[in-house]
């Protein structure tokens, strides 16, 4: 061999043709791989490309001639580009609603896993809390796809609280006034629909009240409690002018009340009691009947034989 062969053997070696990528050549849509030849000066990529890097994006073979000192080789890759999941974030009911009720949220089915914002893992989600709502799907291919967000808002419940004008335990004849923060629209336990109620009788009240959302609440009961009153009596009563008439009735005790403080002509008088409760009640009137005393006429004397003693008695007038 000459020394000039062998300067062309030095100056022209044999040329390959090298791809090497900056990370997988499968990947998902959206991602790309750099594709850098080596083994020459010269580069003309399939794409008409003539750097000796290039960015892949697109499925596809992907080949380069590399030439040097005239020498060229050619080299092809392949790159797949897997699409996205296609997933829609849906649902079949009202997003807007009261506290207490939930919504059901539906990604589309067939994908591998499921990871919604809220950190939750399954295809459907189930929520009563207010926010915003996407959720990311995975497919067999690693690749993944983020839904569509749907707000949810929860409203809460209207304050129902009773609060009455004065104590709830009275004697009959008394009321108390039950009154409910202001809203929209109150249903009362007894029938009534106003803000404010009079209850006079025993029982739980409660109210639901309702909103201008159409959300609802019912308060907690307020227990009323009515003692019934005493009843009372008072006697018709007699006897002498003069003498101590003694008043009666029932219960036993209490105070008598005459109408007109008398001597010797009739009136009226009343029993007027206070039980345990507290609870007072009056009677009707009774009648105090005062008979007049004798009246000593003189006259005639007259012989009076007193039992079997034949004793007698001597008595001026007549009765």
């Amino acid at each position: 061999i000459t020394n000039t062969t062998l300067n062309t053997l030095y100056d022209n070696p044999e040329t390959t043709a090298e791809i090497d990528s900056s990370g997988s050549l499968t990947f998902c849509e959206g991602g790309n791989v750099t594709l850098t030849a080596n083994g020459g000066t010269e580069f003309l990529w399939s794409t008409g490309e003539s750097t000796q890097s290039i960015t892949a994006n697109a499925s596809g073979d992907y080949g380069v001639t590399v030439t040097k000192n005239g020498c060229s080789a050619t080299s092809v890759v392949t790159v797949r580009v897997n699409p996205l999941p296609q997933v829609t974030n849906t649902t079949n009911s009202a997003t807007t609603f009261c506290l207490g009720n939930s919504v059901t949220l539906n990604a589309t089915s067939g994908y591998t896993s499921y990871i919604w914002n809220n950190n939750e893992t399954t295809a459907s989600l189930n929520t009563n809390v207010s926010g915003d709502y996407s959720v990311t799907a995975i497919d067999s291919n690693g690749c993944s796809t983020v839904s569509n967000a749907i707000t949810v808002t929860v409203n809460p419940l209207p304050v129902a609280t009773i609060t009455p004008s004065g104590a709830t335990t009275f004697c009959e004849g008394g009321s108390v006034t039950l009154n409910v923060n202001g809203e929209n629209l109150y249903s009362w336990s007894n029938g009534e629909t106003k803000q404010s109620i009079i209850a006079t009788t025993t029982g739980n009240y409660n109210v639901t009240v309702t909103d201008n959302n159409g959300c609802s609440n019912v308060s907690t009961a307020t227990t009323v409690t009515v003692y019934p009153l005493p009843t009372v009596t008072a006697n018709d009563v007699s006897g002498c002018a003069g003498a101590s008439i003694a008043l009666s009735g029932t219960p036993s005790g209490g105070t008598f009340s005459v109408a007109n403080p008398y001597t010797s002509s009739n009136t009226l008088y009343t029993h007027s009691f206070t039980d345990g409760n507290g609870c007072s009640n009056t009677s009707l009137s009774a009648n105090i009947t005062v008979y007049p005393n004798p009246i000593a006429n003189a006259g005639a004397d007259q012989m009076i034989y007193l039992g079997y003693g034949a004793q007698n008695a001597l008595l001026s007038g007549t009765t």
